[in-house]
Order: C-alpha cells, then structure tokens, then sequence
C-alpha cells in the first residue's frame, strides 16, 4: 500500500476519535513527502534517520518519533508491514523544558509597560485590548486560543460566565471568573467601538481596526512586553523565555497554593481544576503542576501538620 494513502486513512481515523491531530498531520505529511511515492514497505531505517537528523532543535526530535511510532504500530497491527523501520534505541532527553511561573510583582510590571508599548505609531494593539488579554489569562488559565476566539456573545457578564467554544478536544465548557475580572472585560467591551457595533460574532480581542487578535500577534507584543518589565530568564533554563501559555501554568500553580493554605483536600480538588482548564484526563493537568518553591513549602507544612498530628494521636 502507498505510504501517502495509508497515512491519509490513519489521519482521518484519528480526526474522526476527536482529535484535531493538527500538529501531527502537518509532521505526518512532511515525512511522507520527504519519502516521495512509495510503497509503505519500501521506506528504510536511513530514510528515517536522515528525515529526524533534518529537525533542528531537539524537541522536533523526539516529536517526530513518537508521532511516528503511534503511526507504524497502527500499520503493523493492520498488517501493512511486519516492522517498523524507527530507530530501536532512542537518545536520553537531556532538556527538559521548564515553564515559566509569573509572580504577582511580575505580571503588575507587565501591565505596567502596556501602555508604553501600544503607544508606539506601529503598534496595531490598543493598550486596553492587551491589558484585558493579560488578566484574563492570569485570572482564568485559558489557552490563548480559546482567549483570542472569545466573541462577546461568549462572555455572560450578569453571571460572571465565559462559554468557551470549540477547544481543543472539540467540546464547549463553562468558565466561572471572578467578578472583578467580570469588570475589566466590561470596561474593555464598552471603550471597544467595534464590540459597541453590536455585531454578535465580534472577536472581544482585536486590533484598532477590528480585525481578530491572532496568537502570532499577540506573542510578538508579550514578548516585547517582557523585555520591557524586564521579565526574562538568565539562568541555564535561558533559552526557554517566558511566553503567553505560561499564564496557563502560572494560574494552575496558584490555584494549588490557595488550596494549601486554605487547608483544603487538594488531591480531591484536582479534579475540579481538570475540568476548569478543560482537560481530558487528571494526567494532563499534571502536566502544568510544577513545583515551584512555594508549592513544595506548602506542601512540607501540611505533610509536617500531619505528621505532628499523627504524632500527637499516638501519645
């Protein structure tokens, strides 16, 4: 069978499971044309090795391989081919990546220089879109994608509600927020001349022409933002600078801490926080769970509490 028609079925097979499976389609089809027209049979274990040693970084690496290896196991159990031609042995990961956890001080120094940055002739932002994009981000741990396709008809403002459409895994969910974040997007939505034109599927974030914010953009002028409040990374984890999806992370991590020093059940709770950020499985909130020196100080007082209270009982 064809290399290029056997990846063209298993890529609808894993859209039509719910996955966008945007990022592995893209990697798919770049090694099918990096193989050219042939038989799914006739690819080599050189072929494979010189299409991986063409990635850069070496993330891409390791991300080509995995999505690869899902592909072949699912050729070889359909019997297509009787092995894969991956390399057998894969190289230690020796970078991790490490992500950013903001500080309050830090994000208030970043709103802090919005004002300078959007007051530039160029800049296409207005200072109140940007600033509202930061502390929606910093309240509520979305995913700038799901930020940026906010319409105003998505944004309950009576009950402090956001509907989030369409995201990641195809399903819509109901964020609650804070009512003070409730009123910086009102204030946001009635300085917005656009949003007051009272077209329904108008984008809240956009430029000062009222086109839609997108993620490239909003990136360009965060990263200038950082550089600005002088929110940057000099240790050896430098080459990983803070970006937007670090918000993400950065929330996640304080919701933990306020649980901890609430004395609340936080293993019980994490579930609640998986839902919140729309995950899927308990395993990929894990993922944003970084231990930072004051969740892992909050974490020692309450094993400590335990510890004296187990103490305590014994006596």
């Amino acid at each position: 069978m064809k290399l290029i028609d056997l990846m063209t079925s298993y890529i609808t097979f894993k859209q039509a499971l719910g996955m966008k499976f945007r990022t592995e389609r893209y990697l798919l089809l770049s090694f099918c044309k990096a193989m050219g027209d042939v038989d799914i049979s006739e690819v080599t274990r050189e072929q494979v090795l010189e299409f991986f040693e063409s990635s850069a970084p070496p993330k891409y690496w390791y991300r080509r391989f995995y999505t690869l290896n899902v592909f072949y196991r699912f050729a070889i159990s359909r019997g297509h081919v009787s092995k894969s031609p991956l390399p057998v042995s894969v190289p230690k990961r020796v970078d991790s990546f490490v992500p950013y956890i903001y500080s309050a001080d830090e994000v208030k120094a970043l709103l802090a220089a919005v004002p300078p940055i959007c007051a530039h002739p160029k800049c296409i932002v207005d200072a109140a879109c940007l600033e509202s994009l930061i502390r929606l981000l910093w309240g509520t741990g979305l995913r700038i994608s799901e930020a940026l396709n906010l319409t105003i008809s998505d944004v309950d403002l009576d009950s402090d509600l956001i509907i989030v459409k369409d995201t990641k895994f195809f399903k819509t969910r109901l964020v609650p927020i804070d009512p003070k974040l409730t009123a910086v997007l009102c204030r946001h939505i009635e300085r917005n001349v656009y949003l007051q034109a009272g077209v329904e599927v108008s984008s809240i974030f956009s430029t000062k022409k009222g086109k839609p914010l997108s993620t490239d953009l909003a990136e360009h002028y965060f990263r200038n933002l950082c550089q600005r409040a002088g929110v940057v990374r000099k240790d050896e984890t430098f080459r990983y600078q803070p970006r937007l999806h670090d918000m993400r992370h950065t929330f996640a991590v304080n919701r933990i801490v306020a649980w901890y020093q609430s004395g609340a059940d936080v293993q019980r709770l994490l579930p609640h926080l998986s839902t919140y950020l729309g995950h899927r499985h308990l395993t990929h909130t894990q993922r944003y769970l970084t231990v930072t020196s004051e969740v892992l100080r909050e974490a020692c007082n309450r094993f400590e509490q335990y510890a004296l209270e187990v103490d305590h009982a014994k006596q």
